[in-house]
């Protein structure tokens, strides 16, 4: 079961022809009897809407049944991944709406037809992209998601699977200590905290990361063999305080 969440911003378009022609493809959409297609309180103070419901062809009376009837009623405003993840408490979740280019959301995650939740909907999400969404507020180097991608999927899947597991604590953070999955390393010169997510199969890799007001900045993804890992510790800080500034 997935939910999709309407993002107002995303039809409050000047031109009506063009709003118009966007809402015929979200009605088109093709729903899945399991799947939710949510609006939230505010959509009726997208002023556009009043030139919708001051004409009454066929397609603004389909629009406004759209409206009405397909889309459920969300009384929390849902516009961005962080809070669809915390209502949603899952990864399947998506976004309805006309123009997203003003949107800082994930591409694959903006629906706008039936073709984009089609392909949605046959879990087009990358093991990264799905990574985005399990710790929404993270920072990382181009290098860390190169790292990332260069791991196998079942280790891939394997890191996605730890993190469910710490996400399931319903702690305060994901990354909030107290699990085996972490350990504190930080050094003495260090002058924030660094931590390391442990993996053991299908290899034992070290993720380094720090959290700071909220934000997790990710630093490098090593082998635990590495003959030297303190050298791994103090490269992933300095990479770090870089990304911190």
């Amino acid at each position: 079961m997935s939910k999709l969440f309407l993002v107002n911003s995303t039809i409050d378009l000047k031109n009506y022809d063009d709003f118009k022609q966007g809402m015929q493809n979200l009605v088109a959409i093709e729903q899945r009897e399991n799947d939710t297609f949510y609006k939230n309180e505010r959509i009726y103070e997208v002023p556009i809407l009043s030139d919708l419901y001051s004409n009454f062809g066929y397609a603004e009376q389909e629009i406004s049944r759209f409206i009405e009837q397909n889309l459920q009623n969300c009384k929390q405003i849902i516009e961005d991944v962080v809070t669809a993840k915390n209502y949603c408490d899952t990864i399947n979740f998506a976004f309805l709406g006309i123009n997203f280019s003003n949107s800082n959301l994930i591409a694959s995650l903006q629906i706008t037809n039936n073709d984009r939740y089609i392909w949605w909907s046959n879990s087009n999400l990358t093991n990264f992209e799905k990574f985005n969404i399990l710790i929404p507020n993270s920072i990382y180097p181009k290098s860390f998601e190169a790292d990332f991608e260069f791991l196998s999927n079942e280790t891939q899947k394997a890191i996605l699977e730890k993190l469910e597991t710490l996400k399931s604590r319903n702690l305060e953070s994901i990354f909030t200590p107290g699990f085996q999955l972490l350990k504190n390393v930080t050094q003495d010169n260090f002058r924030f905290q660094l931590h390391e997510f442990r993996l053991s199969s299908p290899v034992a890799l070290r993720i380094y990361f720090s959290v700071l007001k909220g934000v997790v900045f990710f630093g490098s993804i090593e082998n635990k063999s590495n003959s030297n890992q303190n050298q791994d510790i103090k490269s992933a800080y300095e990479i770090i305080k870089k990304l911190i500034g």
